[in-house]
């Protein structure tokens, strides 16, 4: 189906303020102690496989109580602001991740400390909606199955899930699916792009790697820009203008001779040794049914990400437009968002949250599909979306297991972690 031609859309001020209200709402109901994450990470609730103090793996920012890696965050903004930090930067492992930080760092003066990261997540959850809309509307020509999917959105379990930490992921994938869009309106793929532009689209999409280690979009644009035959120079200038705004930081802090904790920076090259690991993943054919068990572990981390029934109508929607001119779009936005939680499967397999960056493919092929199964009746494609959006909120009213799987799972759950 070809794209929607871009247009003035008034609709999308509605959305926005439609979202505005769901998000807030979302994210009011699972504030400090209400928070899935933070309930988690208690020990009466949780794994226990690390986290195993009288407290759990929790902490306070502004006095609430949150997991305790927005601790970390937390004290990165004050340091930024000249305050005394309960983790010094060099036991602090989110030095990478200043953005983050210091965006909560400068609301926090007029919503206080807790407050101004909760805000910070909001609005990118609002953006992430908004620009799911916009990128629905380019490639489905279609209003409705764009406002279907914002909904999908404004209710998604990983942002709600998270919406109430002091921690960067609502605001990374909102940050994927706006980087997306911008690559859309600047026709970053398209062989007639300067290449002013493409390493313009490089540097803003790149202040991402500031808040979070989104690898998903370089691997995006290798991954289509090669499908649609992007010219070699803006491919590579975009590639390297994403590494400038990280690499600026890091040279700042360095020059600074400021301190740092780098130890989770080390775990992609631990995830490719223990692919090759065979006390992990056996030998001969041994190997083959590890490497199966864990391809179904990843797909089981997949619809647990979404809880389940969105990833269903997706693959059903997926494959009907197999052959449309969209297809490859969706098919890139879905391995770039998955490749790199994939890649961890070796040595991290329990964090189904981690393949949440699917989410503008997952939710724009769900919200077609609905539309389409509806015959374009707007109460029955809303019938047809309703289980997601229950399963989604179903801890707000006493059941949230299935939103802590979304979290973390069981540790027995995984070939590899088990072993």
């Amino acid at each position: 189906m070809p794209s929607a031609p871009v247009q003035h859309d008034t609709r999308i001020w509605l959305v926005a303020a439609l979202a505005l209200v769901i998000c807030s709402l979302e994210t009011g109901l699972r504030l400090g102690a209400n928070a899935p994450d933070t309930r988690f990470t208690l020990p009466q609730f949780s794994l226990g496989y690390f986290w195993d103090t009288p407290l759990g793996w929790t902490g306070l920012v502004g006095g609430v109580p949150v997991n305790r890696d927005s601790v970390e965050f937390s004290s990165l903004a004050d340091f930024m602001r000249d305050q005394s930090a309960p983790v010094p930067p060099a036991d602090n492992v989110y030095v990478r991740f200043a953005g983050y930080a210091l965006t909560g760092s400068i609301l926090a003066p007029f919503v206080g400390e807790y407050g101004g990261f909760v805000l910070v997540n909001v609005l990118f959850w609002v953006g992430g909606v908004v620009a799911t809309y916009a990128l629905a509307l380019r490639k489905t020509a279609s209003w409705q199955i764009g406002v279907l999917a914002a909904l999908l959105v404004a209710t998604a379990p990983a942002f709600a899930a998270l919406s109430g930490q002091a921690l960067p992921y609502v605001a990374s994938y909102g940050i994927f699916v706006m980087a997306l869009l911008l690559f859309e309106r600047v026709d970053l793929f398209e062989r007639h792009t300067q290449w002013t532009t493409a390493l313009l689209a490089g540097v803003v999409s790149g202040v991402g790697l500031l808040f979070y280690d989104l690898y998903m979009l370089p691997a995006f644009v290798v991954l289509y820009g090669v499908y649609r035959r992007m010219p070699w120079l803006n491919l590579g200038l975009v590639l390297v203008a994403m590494a400038l705004p990280r690499v600026a930081w890091t040279g700042y802090w360095q020059l600074a001779h400021l301190p740092s904790y780098s130890q989770n920076e080390t775990h992609p090259a631990e995830a490719l040794a223990a692919w090759f690991d065979s006390a992990r993943t056996g030998e001969g054919l041994g190997r083959l049914k590890g490497y199966a068990l864990l391809a179904a572990h990843g797909v089981l981390n997949i619809a647990t990400a979404f809880l389940f029934w969105p990833v269903l109508l997706a693959a059903m929607e997926l494959w009907h437009r197999r052959r449309s001119r969209e297809a490859a779009w969706f098919a890139a936005v879905l391995v770039a968002g998955f490749a790199p939680a994939l890649f961890m499967l070796s040595t991290w397999p329990h964090i189904p949250r981690w393949y949440a960056y699917g989410f503008p493919a997952v939710y724009i092929l769900a919200a077609a599909c609905a539309w389409r199964l509806a015959s374009h009746k707007p109460a029955l494609a809303l019938l047809l979306v309703l289980p997601a959006l229950v399963l989604a909120n179903l801890d707000i009213v006493g059941y949230p297991k299935l939103m802590e799987l979304l979290l973390f799972q069981p540790a027995h759950w995984s070939y590899l972690w088990s072993r």
